[in-house]
């Protein structure tokens, strides 16, 4: 039998939280054998825009990595519509940034629109119990219509 060896593994985790009754906190951050990198968004609940953007690259393989930090601020004032993925991607990383920090960015990013989608749909009041299970469901139901297996069109 053969047994293998592990090469690498990489942790990607992100987290959503209430700065002020109209933003979001967003943090997001990579981890493995040669990279620890975080960043911090803070974005508008109502105009989905990017207020702020912070990042820290705690651990990376090289020095030369650190410059690409400066890049994050390409994305401050977009707002999270469709194609901010590319427009991240191509700002963040490429030549001139850092895959990576790229990478983060783009699935903090991801979960924040996903959350900001069930905040305006009551998932507060959801998540106080105020608002039952299928009520929330009724709310999101029709504006993903479409977009997954679980909202298919009937």
């Amino acid at each position: 039998m053969y047994l293998r060896t592990q090469i690498t593994e990489r942790s990607i985790n992100m987290k959503i939280l209430e700065d002020t009754p109209e933003t979001i906190l967003a943090r997001g951050s990579i981890l493995d054998q040669v990279h620890n990198i975080a960043v911090e968004l803070v974005i508008n609940i109502e105009t989905l825009e990017i207020l702020k953007v912070e990042g820290r690259m705690v651990k990376v393989p090289f020095g030369t990595c650190k410059p690409a930090l400066e890049n994050l601020k390409t994305i401050e004032g977009q707002k999270l519509n469709a194609g901010i993925s590319k427009k991240i991607a191509d700002q963040i990383g490429g030549k001139d940034g850092c895959i990576h920090l790229s990478e983060v960015v783009i699935e903090t990013v991801r979960l924040a629109a996903n959350s900001i989608f069930g905040i305006k749909c009551g998932g507060k009041e959801w998540r106080e119990g105020k608002l039952s299970d299928d009520e929330f469901w009724n709310r999101v139901k029709p504006l993903l219509k479409g977009t997954c297996i679980v909202f298919q069109d009937e």
